[in-house]
């Protein structure tokens, strides 16, 4: 089958007589609805929102599992990736296989510190399930990643209203509150599980 308008379309582009952006509208716009979600199922345009929803089904533990699969197997899709990215908080502090490709350096700050146990502890409320002590012995280890974990753990707990912690996290989600709760449970795995400082 001969494909002359479909070149004639692209050879205009590139000639710049036309533009991109008023060719695609044209395009969707004259497509059906079910024509435009098969090019975008076949391109994996819609990918990271199919496997959010699928996330809701499976456990994040699962899911990770997952991506290190594509990740090994070298076929990780950008989608995926960014779904990492988005699922660095629960990612162990010394996965490196996981951590390098979610974006989290090697040699984390405070500021990464904290920035990734208020996500933690967002994503626990929202989800709207009870930690547990693994959710606070996975805090306890992000903490153990700072050089003085105690005293980071003191800075975070007792200054909130600090602009590094604040009681919501940057996108305005709730996340103090479960931290407050892990200090205040005897044996939670939070502060039992917090390295000594280094003398």
């Amino acid at each position: 089958m001969s494909r002359e308008a479909t070149t004639k379309l692209l050879e205009m582009l590139d000639d710049g007589i036309l533009d991109k952006d008023l060719l695609i509208l044209a395009c969707v716009n004259y497509m059906s609805e079910d024509d435009v979600a098969e090019m975008c199922r076949l391109n994996g345009y819609f990918e990271h929102e199919a496997e959010e929803d699928e996330t809701d089904d499976e456990t994040i533990a699962e899911r990770l599992e997952y991506l290190r699969g594509e990740l090994q197997a070298e076929r990780i899709s950008m989608g995926e990736l960014a779904e990492l990215q988005g699922l660095a908080a629960h990612i162990a502090p010394d996965d490196v296989e996981l951590l390098e490709p979610a974006g989290v350096p090697e040699f984390v700050t405070r500021d990464d510190i904290i920035r990734l146990v208020q996500t933690y502890c967002a994503d626990l409320h929202e989800s709207g399930r009870e930690w547990t002590t693994e959710d606070a012995k996975h805090i306890a280890a992000w903490l153990n990643r700072d050089e003085n974990p105690g005293g980071l753990f003191r800075f975070i707990d007792e200054k909130p209203g600090d602009w590094r912690v604040g009681y919501k996290t940057k996108d305005g989600r709730e996340w103090f509150h479960i931290l407050r709760q892990m200090r205040n449970k005897p044996g939670s795995g939070l502060l039992e599980n917090l390295r000594k400082q280094d003398r």
